[in-house]
């Protein structure tokens, strides 16, 4: 397995990536609505460029297995702000194909993505979750997250509403 950052020659893969996960998967990574009309536009016009900025407010790593045909397992993001005042901090968002959740990936594109946020200088990696996702939550506690606070039926979602939480770890 192989973790390095996102790059342009890496689109169809990436997209082929975020086409294969299940509903499951994607509304637990919940960064976008799932994407059931005109997929292929979605896809096409949005993923990709917002995973791939060609400036500094968005910087995507990948974990993937390059043996026989390269396929990517999992995906990370770490967004900054403009704002000087909040230069030091970045916020954080990862996801693992459903088929190699729970066997470690997730952790290692996680300790390699703390990495990266300190060695370009980052203090503090905050994310939001939701309150369903226990074992997002243990793997991120696990790792020095802390909850901040929680956003009470922030979002609906299948129906019911959800409640998004907050946490932060100083590196």
């Amino acid at each position: 397995m192989i973790i390095r950052q996102l790059n342009p020659n890496d689109r169809i893969t990436f997209l082929d990536f975020l086409k294969a996960l299940d509903f499951k998967t994607w509304q637990a990574y919940g960064r976008w609505d799932y994407p059931n009309n005109n997929i292929t536009k979605f896809f096409n016009d949005i993923a990709f460029e917002q995973c791939n900025k060609k400036d500094t407010e968005e910087i995507g790593l990948i974990i993937f297995n390059n043996e026989p045909i390269p396929y990517i397992i999992g995906y990370a993001h770490l967004m900054f702000s403009n704002k000087p005042s909040r230069s030091h901090s970045c916020s954080f968002g990862m996801v693992i194909h459903q088929k190699y959740q729970r066997q470690g990936w997730g952790q290692l594109l996680l300790k390699d993505t703390i990495r990266f946020a300190q060695q370009i200088g980052k203090e503090k990696i905050w994310l939001h979750v939701y309150a369903f996702n226990k074992p997002a939550i243990k793997l991120y506690k696990k790792h020095g997250f802390k909850k901040e606070g929680a956003f009470k039926k922030e979002e609906y979602k299948n129906g019911h509403y959800v409640d998004v939480l907050s946490l932060a770890k100083f590196i």
